[in-house]
């Protein structure tokens, strides 16, 4: 990045490997109402020819391409998006978005009349809708609220935990030199809860701030991490990724003197529907998964819960005994 900065202007960085929605996604920003802004594409060495495709809209859109020698994303996935967003030039705001989800016609337009009416924000939030591999949004996905129009740090990290709301990387617009101020992104293993880290740290001093009008659409294609269920390996990763979350929102708060109202039940109750979407695996599995990290868990949170009483108040709640589809 250069230290010259144009006021207000936008990029929108898009870490790719994948080619199956690429174009999708080009094309919803080749549509967009206001095209002020770059396109930075860092390729991560894909062996599919991601530029084929670039190159169809290197005449409509102002695009900055790279394709990275090393694969980067197989193993540290923030440490790939953390490079795309070194790309950056002179832009003041960074949209970190993704090669399969889709912009509303008029998310830019509408983020630029935002910040042109809030000088001070530095967090800026889209809504979300669901959509499936077919571009078909998926009704009742979950069971969240919509953003309210200003969030806290400490009411991000409960209202998402509790599963009240729901949150993904593209929804999101930020500073440059938030981003800088901050140390950049939060990393945990396969980027689980890692941008849910990054936005409890990036909205610590003024929130995070939701426009109307406009939506971001994210996909839920089964390519993605958060399609994959039934997988004993990465189950394992998810949960270490969770108890590396937990255990350093726990340590941000108490540096920052930052409060929040979470229960240690809905903690527990949000860390074991990890096993929930999991019921693929069989119970047996599952049980020793349940113990094994509940015990971890309650050790972070310094709780003295009986293990076996997590554990009937998971059965309760239908989070080891599912049976399969």
């Amino acid at each position: 990045m250069t230290d010259t900065l144009n006021e207000n202007t936008l990029a929108i960085v898009i870490p790719a490997y994948k080619h199956n929605f690429l174009r999708a996604t080009l094309e919803s920003l080749n549509q967009q109402t206001n095209k002020n802004f770059t396109v930075y594409i860092g390729d991560d060495n894909s062996p599919e020819k991601l530029w084929d495709i670039v190159a169809d809209f290197t005449t409509s859109l102002n695009i900055n391409y790279k394709k990275f020698e090393e694969n980067l994303g197989g193993k540290d996935l923030v440490s790939h998006w953390n490079r795309c967003i070194e790309l950056v030039k002179e832009e003041t705001w960074i949209w970190l978005f993704s090669d399969d989800d889709l912009l509303g016609l008029n998310c830019v337009e509408t983020f630029y009349k935002y910040i042109d009416n809030n000088p001070a924000i530095e967090l800026v939030h889209f809504p979300v809708k669901i959509i499936n591999q077919d571009g078909i949004e998926i009704e009742n996905f979950g069971h969240s609220k919509e953003f309210p129009p200003v969030l806290t740090s400490a009411e991000f990290y409960a209202e998402k935990t509790k599963g009240n709301i729901q949150s993904f990387v593209v929804e999101y617009v930020f500073k440059r030199t938030l981003f800088e101020q901050e140390d950049g992104l939060v990393n945990f293993d396969l980027a689980w809860c890692a941008d849910d880290a990054t936005w409890v740290k990036f909205s610590r001093k003024s929130g995070i701030y939701t426009v109307e009008g406009a939506y971001v659409y994210w996909r839920y294609s089964g390519l993605n991490i958060s399609s994959l269920t039934g997988n004993l390996s990465v189950l394992h990763r998810k949960l270490e990724a969770k108890l590396s979350y937990v255990s350093w929102v726990n340590a941000f708060f108490k540096k920052h003197g930052i409060t929040h109202t979470l229960d240690k039940v809905s903690l527990t109750n949000w860390f074991l529907l990890e096993v929930k979407e999991n019921r693929q695996l069989p119970i047996l599995n599952r049980l020793k998964i349940t113990y094994h990290y509940t015990n971890r868990l309650l050790g972070i949170l310094g709780a003295f819960i009986s293990c076996l009483y997590i554990l009937a108040f998971s059965a309760k709640k239908g989070l080891l005994f599912v049976k399969s589809s």
